[in-house]
């Protein structure tokens, strides 16, 4: 005989796993399941699904040990989670192809109504066009659409991990008459090791995250059906389009320096075509050097004056100069 530690974690008339240090036992590690008495979700309209799991068991597996020792926990946690069924009213905007949703309302009054076989659930929104719903607009959980998704959930989280001193196991739970899902030992390996979307570091609510994220999925299934439909007859969101454009501003007040400068360039070019005209001077649209003397004859420079040198003296001294222009042998020369 060996004696060994054997400890049992259980919910009420739930859950069911065990603990056992030794190295021929075995020991569930997680293990999820219907309910049909829950502890917290005692009125619910979908399955409501346990599961009790030990945090530290797949961090165990991946430093190489299939048995926890000493330096591991060996405590569980357990989950309890179901899906609820609402009428959500958001208001969705995409900026620089960033999709965004704000949620606008929430409703989750439902009437059932009851037939020989099935429930049937209807949600009617108090609210106005402002979000979105009409006077008198019915929203309906028809009975196949709650069956198919009752059906789904109860078989994809409905099995668990167990482990022994060789390797981790996953098995699904199969209840009398009812067949395997595929996905359901797929599910539950994606769980343990936090290979879901947004999971991988919630070590302590890896199956609460799985289940939100299968409530998006399902969500986004109902708003996109009526699309994919008949989207010429869908009931179509309403709201604005908006497009990047390129808008130019022209603020005439930076215009005024340049403009004044153009203006002022404008008129000393043609003051100056009109004295270099009046003083009968060459063309100077190519030679700049007759504008050099345009002015000498109205002021003197203030290099003249000091040397006391006028302009009027540059004049009689070159009116006093006669010279005559001298050609010999192909050779020009002005001579006195």
């Amino acid at each position: 005989m060996v004696d060994y530690q054997n400890c049992t974690y259980s919910l009420p008339n739930g859950a069911v796993a065990w603990s056992a240090v030794d190295q021929y036992s075995q020991t569930i590690v997680l293990k999820a399941q219907v309910t049909q008495q829950p502890i917290v979700y005692t009125d619910a309209r979908l399955p409501v699904i346990q599961c009790i799991y030990r945090p530290d068991a797949s961090r165990a597996y991946r430093d190489g040990r299939t048995k926890a020792g000493e330096e591991y926990d060996l405590y569980y946690l357990a989950t309890e989670c179901t899906l609820e069924p609402i009428v959500r009213s958001t208001s969705s905007n995409v900026d620089r192809s960033i999709y965004h949703e704000d949620t606008l309302g929430e409703w989750d009054q439902a009437h059932a109504f009851k037939t020989t076989h099935y429930t049937e659930y209807s949600f009617r929104p108090s609210w106005n066009e402002s979000l979105g719903v009409h006077s008198n607009q019915n929203f309906t959980l028809s009975p196949y659409s709650r069956i198919t998704i009752a059906s789904f959930i109860s078989q994809l989280f409905s099995g668990y991990t167990i482990t022994s001193v060789m390797n981790f196991a996953f098995r699904p739970l199969i209840p009398p008459g009812d067949s395997v899902l595929y996905a359901t030992t797929d599910a539950i390996e994606a769980i343990f090791f936090g290979n879901i979307s947004g999971c991988a570091d919630l070590e302590n609510d890896r199956f609460g995250c799985a289940m939100n994220n299968i409530a998006v999925a399902i969500s986004k299934s109902f708003r996109d059906e009526e699309y994919n439909r008949d989207a010429r007859t869908a009931n179509m969101s309403v709201g604005h389009t908006m497009a990047n454009t390129v808008l130019v501003r022209i603020h005439w007040q930076w215009l005024t320096l340049p403009l004044l400068i153009w203006v002022l360039a404008a008129v000393t070019w043609l003051g100056t075509a009109w004295k270099t005209r009046r003083a009968r001077l060459e063309k100077w649209i190519d030679n700049p050097l007759p504008l050099l003397f345009l002015y000498r004859g109205e002021s003197d420079s203030y290099d003249d004056q000091v040397e006391g040198i006028s302009g009027e003296a540059y004049v009689r001294r070159s009116e006093a100069i006669h010279a005559r222009l001298h050609m010999k042998e192909n050779q020009t020369a002005f001579v006195q």
